[in-house]
């Protein structure tokens, strides 16, 4: 999932191995690594790719382990990295009153999902009511995170953000 920062990591991961059958007693050891430049949500071609990838034996009865990987003809294929988006739900208060002659607002929002840390909602809500009800209308939510610099970056398109828009009423 996105977390806001480019990353390089490295993990030893099960891979797949296709046109030789190992036997019993030969192991893979491969590590593989993710483009740095891959940090907002999306598919990135060729985003992992290989980085280490060595084929051991046994010798001397299981005694001995020993790298064969120039025994095979191995071929490193990068393959597709997805970042997948981050989900929060964002719902405006609910608020009732008895009319009194001035419009009801309440602009609290509750949001389920956690933010990557450092990162910040605006939420604009423009709900408002003088008699009856109405939805407690939330006209935008964004997400904006610093940068480096110091300057503010929109990354509202790493979030899938839903709405739920809470109940204003006034009743005479």
């Amino acid at each position: 999932y996105y977390t806001g920062a480019p990353t390089i990591e490295l993990s030893r991961n099960p891979i797949r191995v296709s046109s030789i059958k190992l036997n019993i007693g030969y192991e893979v050891i491969n590590e593989y690594a993710i483009d740095s430049s891959c940090i907002n949500a999306g598919t990135y071609k060729n985003g992992v790719y290989v980085s280490k990838f060595e084929i051991y034996g046994y010798l001397n009865n299981g005694t001995e382990l020993v790298n064969i990987t120039n025994n095979f003809k191995v071929t490193k294929v990068a393959g597709n990295l997805e970042v997948k988006k981050v989900q929060i739900t964002v719902t405006s208060g609910s608020d009732s009153k008895v009319f009194d002659g001035t419009p009801l607002t309440n602009n609290t929002y509750d949001v389920k999902g956690e933010l990557v840390p450092g990162q910040f909602l605006e939420v604009v809500i423009t709900g408002s009511t003088s008699l009856g009800s109405r939805n407690n209308t939330i006209e935008s939510v964004k997400v904006f995170a610093y940068s480096q610099n110091g300057s503010l970056i929109d990354v509202t398109e790493n979030y899938n953000i839903i709405t739920n828009e809470g109940t204003l009423t006034v009743i005479e």
